[in-house]
């Protein structure tokens, strides 16, 4: 049997600038963290068999189209640490698994840029979902990594950080699930990519900032500037709520709010949005906003780090 595991990630700033649509003609940057939720992958010898839980709708044809894209008759089990539509790139790193179990069976060598290109070529060509290509890159590499898209070329910084800032990003950092987004993440990436398309002047001064705040989010983390990292997350929330009304609600407003009122510096939704998962950054205040979160019926999760990104064995 061959198994892989690969990462989902949380998405600190540039979350839009990554579809093809905006990062064609004006690039984008995204600064995501790899973390210790993953999607695992079996293969079996039955022909034609592709099962994913917890259910998700999406997912069982994902992976049948994957086994098809490679031309092999076999099946396909897939694990998910995550609620369904949780937004923490749960169907991207379901593609990057299912690539990394085929590509490791055929022995055919495809690099980890190769393979998060053709998981995000399945997801969006042959199921028709909207979306960008970070999800298939954090969970390809793992780690915190600024990633730039120029056109079709993909690079990849991984962020060399001080342990310490390391250490006190994980303490800090409060996880907690809102509720399962109404529908796939592709209808709010739909309406941006409208948007983007009839160049609204709001969007795309909010996407071109969402660019700009990723490069700031490298420059803060890498400069130990933890405050600053904090401002930068809470800008990028407040920019990325610009780049569709699809994004938040007047109970995701709230949560934040109470969030910030207990003490976190920043934090965002982490997916597309509508709902999934929120993180919080609350450095010395982990415990009051961890609490105040409590009071309103949440459970507060901790962040780890994924620093392997796709792995595979037999």
């Amino acid at each position: 049997m061959t198994i892989s595991r690969a990462p989902m990630r949380i998405s600190f700033a540039g979350g839009g600038t990554d579809t093809s649509i905006f990062a064609s003609k004006y690039g984008g940057s995204v600064v995501s963290a790899a973390i210790s939720r993953y999607v695992t992958v079996k293969m079996g010898q039955e022909r034609n068999q592709f099962v994913s839980y917890p259910v998700d709708e999406t997912e069982p044809e994902y992976l049948a189209k994957t086994a098809k894209r490679l031309g092999l008759d076999v099946s396909l089990e897939s694990r998910v640490d995550a609620p369904p539509r949780s937004g923490l790139g749960a169907s991207g790193a379901v593609g990057v698994a299912a690539v990394g179990c085929l590509n490791t069976l055929l022995k055919r060598k495809l690099s980890r840029n190769e393979i998060a290109e053709m998981a995000h070529s399945i997801e969006t060509g042959e199921m028709g979902i909207a979306g960008g290509r970070q999800d298939q890159y954090a969970a390809c590499w793992g780690g915190i990594n600024l990633m730039t898209f120029e056109g079709e070329e993909a690079t990849v910084k991984p962020l060399k950080l001080k342990p310490e800032v390391l250490l006190t990003l994980e303490s800090s950092l409060i996880l907690v699930f809102i509720h399962s987004r109404q529908g796939s993440s592709s209808r709010i990436m739909e309406d941006e990519t409208r948007r983007v398309q009839q160049a609204e002047q709001g969007v795309m001064r909010a996407l071109c900032r969402q660019k700009e705040l990723a490069k700031e989010t490298a420059t803060a983390l890498l400069d130990a500037d933890l405050e600053g990292f904090g401002r930068i997350l809470d800008e990028a929330w407040q920019v990325k709520k610009e780049q569709t009304p699809l994004v938040t609600n007047d109970v995701i407003d709230a949560i934040y709010g109470i969030g910030k009122k207990a003490g976190a510096l920043g934090g965002k939704l982490s997916g597309a949005g509508g709902g999934g998962y929120m993180f919080l950054f609350a450095p010395g205040k982990e415990g009051s906003v961890a609490e105040a979160l409590r009071t309103i019926g949440l459970r507060p999760e901790n962040v780890t780090f994924d620093w392997k990104g796709l792995t595979v064995w037999q």
